[in-house]
């Protein structure tokens, strides 16, 4: 039983019972140890120099919205006869091909009859998380295929739905691809287009002289998919939601998709795809587009409604998917200039990130406008290739008029996948890792005015996002007070949650605690244990000056440490 006398402890006899190192020594050691624990590699990037704005301040802490982004598949059909390192096998032509071998090298893998087993693994990995903590949606960002076979397609799909084909079975038996259970996804996903999905190899175009060469070697052009028949082909999926997508394109003869849309997957978001392969369609338009090698592109239509669509949703977050980010574009006069799409996007406030994939390696830069605006453009690794990882991207409100994307890789549990893509010598490992600052991060914006607006309107339904109650017992916004009854240990003792300590403690809670299982028990029990601490403080004026005093250490250590500040 605690002695009353306890509660009548002076600064002095506190000092003189613990001294002040030792009070430091308490809170700062567990401190430590708890956020080492917790933060691991995780690093805090604001390179767009986002500042605290209570204006535009929603008061309501909540996630946003949580995906999973993966891409460059590279599905593989290794016999086939349409493969560029088969064609050599043919005795109907009297050429000798071996002047192409080192050529040939950079576009095959040991790891290419994995691919579909790659492709499994990482669905097992992506709903293994959903079921410890919900995803909302996946979106592949293109290169589904390797070859651009319209078989390689299918199977793609038939992996993503959890179904095995007769035509894959027929594959495994030919050596062609390993055999794999596939489970399929637990939740809905998107796709987008990239050059290998519409383009042999990924780097000529179908039509023209790809189609006129290949029945000198004894293979048929008819099994490549044009860019029409790869968006169709998506009408075979059984998963949700149907078509994956491309059922939004805008308004277009539905002869020629287009392959760009656009939807919502909340009110306080809208999401963006584009079609950076649109170079290997029939219509006359893109008649000139036949020589892409493999780069990106983005036509002035395409540009133009992409600009509408970001400008007639000001009150959401706007996200941009595409299989090319501006660093893999190819300038022209005619298209869009990778500069131009920079600039462009980092003019809007209400476009936070670019998300794409392409180039095999992890990367995350700021991209700023001139005017103090800019957004994050995020690329992703291959599941092709060495780490054969998948990004989860959760964007959260802070409340304070800021927001935080929180990425993190994650890698699949195919041990035997795993060591031939580490072994193939193109593997090239730190690079396609990427740096940490590419990995596991978490990147600082701005919640734009209308943004702000719109959730305030549209309180969110999550019962996380109770502002400093997480138990769901009540909305309370973050920033207006509260009411004796329901404060906190820190808010009774400063008397306000607009004060500075107990903001500082909320971004350590925020950034630090709720990402992390172990956090969000620590939040627990201490909503849990805190309330009556909480209300016995709050009419004692020296007890609250007591648990400032023990507080402020913690605080600066916090600050120094942890915040940078």
């Amino acid at each position: 039983m605690i002695k009353k006398d306890f509660f009548k402890i002076t600064r002095r006899r506190f000092l003189k019972i613990t001294g002040s190192g030792s009070a430091l020594l308490v809170f700062s050691n567990p401190l430590k140890i708890l956020s080492n624990i917790l933060s691991a590699n995780v690093i805090a990037r604001n390179d767009l120099g986002v500042s605290l704005n209570t204006s535009n301040a929603t008061g309501y802490n909540f996630k946003i919205l949580d995906l999973a982004q993966v891409s460059d598949i590279h599905i593989v059909d290794d016999k086939n006869p349409l493969r560029f390192e088969n064609l050599k096998l043919f005795d109907q032509v009297p050429l000798n091909l071996e002047y192409l071998d080192k050529f040939i090298q950079t576009i095959t893998r040991d790891q290419d009859t994995f691919s579909g087993r790659g492709w499994d693994a990482t669905i097992k990995s992506i709903n293994n998380k959903n079921s410890q903590d919900p995803i909302d949606f996946v979106i592949c960002t293109g290169d589904h295929t390797d070859t651009d076979i319209e078989k390689e397609l299918s199977w793609f799909i038939e992996i993503a739905d959890g179904y095995k084909s007769d035509t894959y079975k027929i594959a495994v038996k030919e050596g062609s691809i390993k055999d794999v259970d596939p489970v399929g996804f637990d939740l809905p996903w998107y796709t987008t287009l990239g050059n290998h999905d519409v383009e042999y190899e990924g780097t000529a175009n179908n039509e023209g002289v790809i189609e006129a060469l290949t029945p000198i070697f004894g293979a048929d052009a008819e099994d490549l998919c044009n860019q029409n028949e790869a968006i169709d082909k998506y009408k075979t999926s059984i998963t949700s939601p149907w078509w994956h997508g491309f059922d939004l394109q805008p308004p277009q003869d539905y002869y020629q998709w287009e392959g760009y849309y656009s939807f919502d997957p909340n009110p306080y978001i809208h999401c963006i795809v584009l079609n950076t392969a649109n170079y290997n369609a029939e219509d006359g338009a893109y008649v000139d587009r036949t020589w892409n090698f493999s780069k990106g592109t983005l036509n002035r239509v395409q540009f133009e409604w992409m600009k509408d669509e970001i400008e007639d949703n000001p009150d959401k977050l706007c996200l941009i998917f595409s299989h090319h980010g501006p660093r893999s574009f190819l300038d022209d006069t005619k298209n869009v200039p990778a500069d131009e799409l920079r600039a462009t996007l980092a003019s809007y406030e209400n476009v936070i990130a670019h998300i794409n994939g392409h180039t095999h390696k992890n990367h995350i830069e700021a991209v700023k406008d001139d005017n103090g605006g800019g957004y994050w453009d995020i690329n992703t690794c291959a599941i092709i290739d060495w780490p054969q990882e998948w990004r989860r991207i959760a964007i959260w409100d802070n409340g304070d008029g800021t927001g935080v994307i929180k990425c993190r890789m994650f890698q699949h549990e195919d041990r035997e996948c795993l060591d031939v893509a580490y072994n193939d010598p193109d593997a090239n490992h730190e690079t396609r890792e990427g740096g940490p600052e590419d990995r596991d991060v978490d990147l600082d914006f701005e919640i734009p005015e209308q943004v702000a607006e719109n959730i305030r309107d549209n309180p969110p339904e999550d019962e996380s996002a109770t502002g400093e109650d997480d138990t769901g017992s009540n909305k309370t916004p973050l920033f207006d007070g509260g009411s004796d009854d329901k404060c906190f240990i820190a808010t009774a003792a400063f008397g306000s949650t607009m004060e500075p300590e107990v903001i500082t403690l909320r971004e350590f809670r925020d950034t630090m605690l709720k990402p992390h299982t172990i956090g969000r028990l620590f939040i627990k029990a201490y909503y849990w244990l805190s309330p009556p601490i909480a209300a016995f403080i709050a009419s004692r004026p020296r007890m609250k000056a007591i648990v400032r005093y023990l507080f402020r250490p913690l605080i600066h250590i916090i600050k120094c440490h942890y915040l940078g500040r």
